[in-house]
């Protein structure tokens, strides 16, 4: 993370971007439908809203999230933090947490 490599790098050419980048851009996308009218599942959409994320990043291919809807909705919490770098922390924490109580349960 210090690098700036962990959510994307530049690898034999090709541009490569972690998965997490694409659950933090469904949380945004999610948060944006609270106030205005988005069509989340637009490759259009979502890339202009990774791009953002990616600091003008274009990957070769679209890389979008084209899941369920209410995957959007269960990770909207994450739109909460200001930067990637804290919904990231926040996401490996919680899963600490939960995999400790999954072990002790």
């Amino acid at each position: 993370m210090a690098k700036g490599t962990l959510f994307v790098r530049t690898l034999d050419g090709h541009l490569c971007v972690s998965d997490f980048a694409n659950v933090y851009n469904a949380s945004l996308l999610a948060r944006r439908c609270l106030s205005e009218k988005l069509e989340i599942y637009s490759i259009t959409v979502q890339q202009a809203s990774l791009s953002k994320i990616l600091d003008s990043a274009k990957t070769e291919l679209p890389f979008t999230c084209s899941t369920r809807h209410i995957f959007f909705v269960l990770v909207m919490p994450l739109s909460m933090f200001p930067s990637i770098h804290g919904a990231w922390t926040a996401w490996v924490l919680t899963g600490i947490v939960f995999s400790g109580w999954s072990v002790l349960a």
